[in-house]
């Protein structure tokens, strides 16, 4: 909180500079805010890439121990089974011929539900066709999701050009409006919907 109060004062004398400099000192202030800015954003995203390899690595450490501790009480099948069904495929699930904003858009919702204390699941990567703005409504509608999901799993279905969110357990609806997005709420099951084409589970 203090580094980034210190940078918005930097970049407010900066604009400060640029506003009451005259000619040459006026481009001078105006080259250096541009600089100051790129420079920031650059680093928020390297701190954001640290931020889920460290949750990756956290998460990864609780699975070995998770299949240890079966191995210890000499339940061979069932740490077999933990690990296809939720170790390997919470690695497998954001791998595929995805653009890197794509793939880094899913990484970071990935970790961030980790933070509150539920899992992302992901089907149908392969059949999607990535466009900007589904990518847009996608990271809104996750986070949402993710706010109120008090630590239940969301399932998340990709479409060839739309997507399903869905969560059960949970007894409301997002409070946030987002374009494009279509929340139905029955029976403690929450899905949001995107997309030309409103596709549902069976």
């Amino acid at each position: 909180m203090k580094h980034t109060a210190i940078r918005l004062a930097v970049l407010l004398a900066l604009g400060v500079g640029a506003d009451k400099a005259h000619h040459l000192w006026r481009l001078f202030f105006l080259v250096l805010l541009v600089i100051y800015a790129w420079q920031w954003a650059t680093m928020r995203g390297y701190a954001a890439t640290v931020e889920i390899h460290r949750r990756q690595r956290h998460r990864y450490a609780n699975q070995l121990q998770v299949i240890s501790g079966w191995l210890q009480l000499g339940k061979s099948e069932r740490a077999n089974q933990f690990l296809w069904e939720v170790a390997l495929k919470s690695v497998q699930s954001t791998v595929g011929k995805l653009p890197l904003r794509w793939a880094f858009t899913l990484v970071r919702l990935d970790a961030l539900a980790e933070r509150y204390g539920t899992i992302l699941w992901y089907e149908g990567l392969e059949s999607l066709e990535p466009r900007y703005w589904a990518l847009w409504g996608l990271n809104r509608a996750v986070r949402q999701a993710i706010l109120i999901a008090d630590g239940n799993p969301i399932l998340v279905v990709f479409f060839r050009t739309s997507f399903l969110v869905r969560v059960q357990g949970i007894k409301r609806l997002p409070t946030k409006h987002i374009m494009g997005v279509r929340w139905v709420w029955d029976e403690h099951t929450l899905t949001g919907s995107w997309g030309r084409r409103q596709e549902t589970l069976g």
